[in-house]
């Protein structure tokens, strides 16, 4: 990490779409990010957007739904740069469907990425960041409103 002083951020779903807007945001800011998600081609395109614009950013590729993988992400990062100030939640798979027909396979999946994989980080980096009084968690539920919709189409 080139800045000692600078805020160190995790942002989950971080090669695509929201995930990378706040990424770049937060680099732009002057945060070194973390960029998560489980493409590491596209992950590298977004550290390298971020670098080429003066950016600080590194990838780490991570398959949310293993909470064992979460924990050890979490652990790794402070490690490596010493803290985690800000953790974006972003990340969220959805199974396309009508809640009928919906196996309970898929629903488990939803829930390990987009509500268990969120809990494993806040509580991994809550046990390591307890020092940091300006730690920042950010939950991002973007899909939730979608299943409104499916539930009301049953109807």
């Amino acid at each position: 990490m080139g800045n000692e002083n600078c805020r160190v951020a995790v942002v989950t779903g971080a090669s695509r779409g929201i995930g990378s807007a706040i990424a770049q945001r937060l680099a732009a800011d002057g945060c070194h990010v973390v960029l998560v998600a489980r493409d590491k081609a596209k992950l590298a395109a977004v550290v390298e957007s971020i670098t080429s614009a003066g950016g600080q950013a590194e990838s780490r590729v991570c398959d949310l739904s293993d909470s064992g993988a979460v924990e050890a992400l979490i652990e790794k990062t402070v490690e490596d740069l010493g803290r985690v100030d800000i953790l974006v939640n972003n990340a969220g798979i959805n199974r396309d469907g009508l809640i009928l027909r919906m196996s309970d396979e898929d629903f488990h999946a939803v829930l390990a990425v987009n509500l268990t994989a969120a809990f494993v980080a806040c509580r991994t980096d809550t046990g390591k960041s307890l020092h940091c009084p300006k730690l920042h968690d950010v939950h991002l539920g973007c899909l939730l409103s979608r299943c409104a919709w499916i539930t009301n189409q049953v109807q």
